[in-house]
């Protein structure tokens, strides 16, 4: 990766650790503002910085004497640990920066080297972790951010580029991707159905309701559209047709009569299915001597829901649709009461 003799090797992606000649990495035994002043040298060893730029970005709210006087101690534990010949560094009255004699090889610099040859599986090994992941001062902000970006379009051009000749290869580069960013919903999709064509079904669905336990947990929302009916999908191919279909029996009334079941068959969405299944299922437990059995076609699709319940989401349905749930209550219950109820309605706000 970085071969050579008597080169110093300096990691930045985690915790900063440093080698020499290619030995064992290191913690560097210096003071953490010390390892700051380290890092901020090599991020910018292409700019020649003054004394005053350093000062004021690493120690910005002190005043500027004070300021100068902490760089000038901080440099000064640099270059006593580290002898010239590992790494040198060139030191005037106005300007610091690291000697570019010095044989200095550094993870990130090589990180962007792979990414621009569009090296990714190198470039996702050289990331070992957030930059500088110990430190929160501003300054690193952009570098660390755009490290994080590229590493997480390197890990998803590597899904893509594993999906059809090597899907367990593929699943490792989605899982870091999901370790990354756990909210990016085309990553879970990706994982479930990656799982599925490996034959681990059930590590599909779990990954699913892992995603959908925390959304709820820590935004109280549900996952999308599309990784609903991917799950609902999955329950169904796994069961739908196999599994014996307890009818569904609701109140033998008006309304019941005249819902339009043709368009529950046709239902596409997971949450609009789930929402309707939840509603008729609260009006089956409510009344059960009535005996209007729901047309077949209706019930598979209602079915496939049942599937979701008893596949443990009930906390996603009670959290995460209830209000879904809610304004389909009311719209059906107003849509499909007695005609001649909704005909006196309408009378009572004529006069």
């Amino acid at each position: 990766m970085m071969n050579g003799t008597k080169t110093f090797f300096l990691r930045l992606f985690g915790d900063v650790r440093a080698s020499y000649e290619n030995d064992v990495l290191r913690p560097i035994a210096v003071s953490r503002k010390t390892q700051l002043l380290l890092a901020y040298l090599v991020l910018h060893r292409d700019h020649v910085g003054s004394r005053a730029e350093i000062a004021f970005t690493l120690w910005p709210d002190e005043a500027e004497p004070q300021a100068r006087a902490n760089l000038r101690r901080h440099m000064y534990e640099l270059q006593r640990y580290f002898p010239s010949a590992q790494l040198a560094f060139q030191v005037d009255a106005r300007t610091i920066r690291i000697d570019p004699r010095s044989s200095l090889a550094v993870d990130v610099e090589a990180f962007w080297a792979a990414i621009a040859l569009g090296s990714y599986a190198e470039a996702v090994e050289l990331y070992g972790g957030e930059l500088l992941q110990s430190f929160s001062d501003d300054w690193i902000v952009p570098f660390r951010e755009r490290a994080r970006r590229s590493y997480e379009r390197a890990l998803f051009t590597l899904v893509e580029e594993h999906w059809q000749t090597d899907a367990a290869q593929a699943l490792e580069f989605a899982q870091r991707l999901h370790a990354e960013d756990p909210w990016r919903e085309d990553v879970v999709r990706a994982i479930m159905d990656l799982r599925q064509r490996m034959g681990d079904r059930a590590g599909a669905l779990d990954a699913y309701r892992m995603f959908a336990r925390r959304l709820a947990e820590e935004f109280n929302a549900a996952p999308a559209d599309a990784t609903n009916d991917l799950f609902v999908q999955m329950c169904a191919s796994a069961t739908i047709h196999t599994a014996p279909v307890s009818p569904l029996v609701l109140p033998d009334q008006p309304w019941v009569r005249q819902f339009p079941w043709w368009w529950v068959a046709r239902l596409k969405h997971a949450p609009n299915a789930l929402a309707v299944a939840a509603y008729l299922r609260t009006i089956a437990s409510a009344d059960e001597s009535a005996a209007f059995q729901i047309p077949t076609a209706a019930h598979e699709r209602l079915e496939i829901t049942r599937m979701v319940f008893d596949a443990g989401v009930r906390m996603l349905v009670r959290q995460g649709i209830l209000e879904a749930i809610d304004a389909t209550s009311r719209t059906y219950r107003f849509a499909f009461r007695d005609p001649e109820r909704q005909a006196g309605r309408g009378m009572r706000r004529a006069r």
